[in-house]
């Protein structure tokens, strides 16, 4: 069903999914074997078939034949990955129903973690985690710390009180907050600010007026102790007062977080969280003549958070006046091009912003944060699941805010 919803026309259509090494490829296949032709929408519509396939679809081609084993049956390709997850190439196939199924013992730690880099790094929109009841907390609890995706379901294999999850599900009007990202650190090269539902349409185009943020420079009562002299050093009075609004809002949104959904047929909790919790950290390169007034935005949606340790901040050796304002040696480093160029290669990093400009407009404080912090829901496919309540609200995923 994931596979073919809408004839594998909505965003979260299933495109990969992992399976236990004792699947074989018949096995695979078979779960293709209930798929219905659709002749046209009309038909679709009217017998409420929104899992069916358009047979023979023309508007993308079809996957290699020497790569995928297509399904007559149910006009599907399906490429079997025994030792590896896909490549980069992998191909979205719009309308076409495509599955690479992969081989993976998630048991494995280091096996797991590998999926985990590669979730963050191909960023779906949505991952379901099936598995038995006894082990899905676990598993899901660990790939939703170690990833940035935006929708997570957590279903069983043999359970009938917690039925399987799909990758097609989220219920925005539940608060099963839905979006889509791009990667994270390509981000910039396809929008402006990533799209989430529900949200204020408007606000994409939204800034704050210097009027509003330079009345607000002087009001610190939400910024930690620790934070105001870094505050302080901003001289420009919009941007100091644009970081002020961005602590008052974080600090607001991180009194409840998680928050729990009101839809009656599943248990969710959304909210916005930390970059994945796997050893990468966001890399802030700061040139010869980057000001604080240009960085500090950014750098105080860790500082002021348990993504503390998530940071890094290169700076280049002409600039001492910002490394010894920051003066922390295990937030920044002095670096000159060749060696950032070198810890760059090597870091893996999450995130790179480099040389950022100082804000010339002033976004609304709550998408300025969609850029560099992932948010969304995770959820139980069971009613009323309070061990999943329990158990995910307690994550160090979500993001906090450090008084």
């Amino acid at each position: 069903m994931s596979a073919t919803i809408e004839s594998s026309g909505q965003c979260t259509a299933l495109r990969h999914a992992v399976v236990p090494p004792s699947l074989d490829s018949d096995e695979l296949k078979s779960v293709f074997t209930a798929t219905q032709a659709v002749p046209e929408v009309a038909y679709a519509v009217q017998h409420e078939m929104f899992d069916g396939v358009f047979a023979n679809h023309k508007g993308t081609p079809e996957p290699p034949k020497e790569s995928y084993d297509r399904i007559e049956s149910a006009d599907a390709f399906v490429k079997i990955n025994t030792d590896s997850l896909p490549g980069d190439d992998l191909d979205e196939y719009w309308r076409k129903v495509a599955v690479d199924f992969s081989h993976l013992e998630t048991g494995d730690s280091d096996k797991l973690n590998s999926l985990a880099i590669w979730l963050n790094k191909h960023q779906p929109i949505t991952l379901a985690v099936n598995s038995p009841h006894d082990k899905v907390l676990a598993l899901g609890k660990s790939l939703f710390e170690k990833t940035g995706l935006v929708v997570y379901t957590l279903g069983s294999t043999d359970n009938p009180d917690v039925p399987p999850g799909l990758t097609c599900q989220a219920r925005p009007q539940e608060a099963e907050v839905f979006g889509e990202f791009p990667p994270r650190s390509t981000l910039s090269k396809y929008t402006r600010f990533p799209v989430v539902v529900p949200s204020s349409t408007p606000s994409y185009d939204s800034s704050y007026t210097s009027t509003y943020l330079e009345s607000k420079a002087t009001k610190m009562t939400d910024t930690p102790a620790s934070l105001k002299p870094l505050v302080e050093s901003v001289e420009d009075l919009a941007t100091r007062g644009y970081c002020i609004e961005l602590l008052e809002y974080l600090k607001d949104v991180c009194t409840t977080n998680p928050k729990r959904g009101f839809g009656k047929s599943r248990t969710a909790l959304w909210g916005l969280q930390r970059p994945p919790i796997l050893g990468n950290k966001t890399v802030i390169r700061c040139g010869p003549n980057t000001v604080p007034e240009a960085i500090l935005p950014l750098l105080l949606l860790f500082l002021a958070t348990n993504a503390k340790d998530q940071v890094f901040v290169s700076i280049h050796p002409e600039n001492p006046k910002l490394a010894s304002l920051l003066g922390d040696d295990t937030l920044m480093s002095i670096q000159t091009e060749e060696e950032y160029a070198q810890y760059k290669s090597s870091a893996d990093a999450y995130n790179v912003v480099e040389e950022p400009e100082p804000m010339k407009t002033f976004p609304m404080v709550g998408n300025f944060v969609s850029l560099y912090m992932p948010l969304g829901h995770i959820k139980s496919t069971k009613p009323g699941d309070e061990e999943f309540v329990a158990a995910l609200s307690k994550s160090d995923k979500w993001l906090r805010f450090i008084e």
